[in-house]
């Protein structure tokens, strides 16, 4: 099928509606639902884009979450080293 000059603008929009069997063409009761909508989004409706990972600022606390049996383990081996438990994880990571 030829559907339009290849370097039309919106001619992928095309392009897909046809390779997808997507519909393109609307009952009335859709037509009539749909009659109140505008292309504008309220700003209540808005929700704000995530800032990038890379981009937030991160205070350097990390709450860890371990058994108890690897606390334990932890605090023997930073207490050997003569380290704070958080000075010894660090070293291992």
């Amino acid at each position: 099928d030829i559907i339009g000059d290849h370097m039309a603008p919106g001619m992928e929009i095309d392009v897909a509606i046809h390779a997808h069997s997507i519909p393109f063409l609307w009952p009335d009761e859709v037509k009539q639902q749909i009659k109140g909508l505008t292309g504008e989004v309220l700003e209540e409706d808005k929700k704000g884009i995530p800032e990038p990972i890379g981009m937030k600022k991160f205070k350097g606390n990390l709450t860890l979450r371990v058994p108890p049996e690897l606390h334990r383990e932890l605090a023997m081996k930073s207490a050997e080293e003569g380290v704070s438990i958080n000075q010894y994880i660090l070293s291992r990571i």
